[in-house]
């Protein structure tokens, strides 16, 4: 999900527009940066014809709510308090998206546990359905500081497949091939610091024992210590249809 700036609202003909909560104004109008993020790690979110998603269900509820469970919307402040983790009263991104990936969680065992609002669910018993992140923008009000340190070449994986995947990669002008190994539905990073000079670095790899190799264009990440999953350019690794 990626939010762009914008007017946001429920004009309703006749009403005036509600006044925004303090959750939703510190989101989305004093955050600042870019936020990303999908309704489920493992490829299938879920929901029903009666209520619709669970992840739009649980961020709707996120909102007004103290918990998915609940029948009455909260105060406001209440709301906000539950979702403040580090109570200093300013929400950020990355505090909500914790509340945010737990209540879907719960939310869809809930779901699971009653075949008469979602129906009959063919096969394997399907995973929960957990959110993702990849980047959740900057504290309310302030303004990305500017990178300082390293650069590094940054890839960023995921096993889409339902098998622990062995696999062996490189960066082109390295000789020799290191090792690496993703469980089903797991993830990798790699990433190089960045040496300079006009010739472009790809990350080669390839399953152990395959000669086909893939070239992966990288991220560039900037900035204090060693990046992380969320910086680097991220692919799927699906299996063969």
């Amino acid at each position: 999900m990626k939010l762009n700036r914008g007017e946001v609202g429920d004009e309703r003909k006749g009403d005036e527009m509600p006044a925004a909560t303090p959750v939703f104004r510190q989101l989305f109008f004093r955050a600042r940066g870019l936020v990303d993020i999908t309704a489920a790690t493992n490829d299938k979110a879920y929901g029903d014809d009666e209520k619709g998603g669970l992840f739009t269900r649980a961020f709707c509820r996120s909102l007004e709510y103290r918990s998915v469970k609940d029948a009455k919307k909260a105060i406001p402040k209440e709301v906000l308090a539950r979702l403040d983790a580090n109570k200093d009263g300013l929400l950020t991104w990355q505090e909500y998206f914790t509340a945010l990936r737990d209540d879907t969680t719960v939310l869809f065992k809930t779901w699971m546990d009653d075949p008469d609002v979602r129906g009959e669910v063919g096969g394997k018993a399907p995973k929960p359905q957990v959110p993702q992140a990849f980047k959740l923008g900057n504290a309310p009000g302030a303004n990305p500081a500017p990178a300082k340190g390293k650069e590094f070449l940054v890839v960023s994986l995921i096993n889409r497949t339902e098998k622990a995947l062995n696999y062996e990669y490189r960066w082109s002008g390295d000789s020799g091939w290191k090792e690496g190994k993703m469980a089903a539905g797991g993830q990798a990073c790699v990433f190089k610091q960045a040496s300079g000079g006009s010739q472009p670095h790809v990350l080669e790899i390839r399953l152990k024992g395959s000669e086909n190799v893939s070239k992966l264009e990288p991220g560039h990440w900037s900035g204090s210590g060693t990046p992380a999953f969320k910086d680097g350019r991220l692919y799927n690794w699906k299996p063969r249809k």
